[in-house]
């Protein structure tokens, strides 16, 4: 990941990850999920992540 894109979101499956990375592309903030969860650990709590430009952070976060 680029140095100044900030991890704003952790979640625990991808479909939300994806509806708060839509919502923000709807208000022409870009976004990124980046997903590290393991296959093998399907039970761990979290590893989908949410990234956003370092000057959309603040934005970002009251939208979702």
């Amino acid at each position: 990941m680029e140095p100044d894109w900030i991890k704003i979101q952790e979640y625990n499956d991808v479909v939300s990850a994806e509806l708060s990375r839509q919502h923000l592309q709807d208000f022409d903030i870009p976004a990124i999920v980046l997903n590290k969860k393991d296959s093998s650990y399907l039970l761990s709590n979290a590893g989908i992540e949410l990234y956003v430009h370092q000057s959309n952070v603040d934005e970002a976060t009251q939208l979702i």
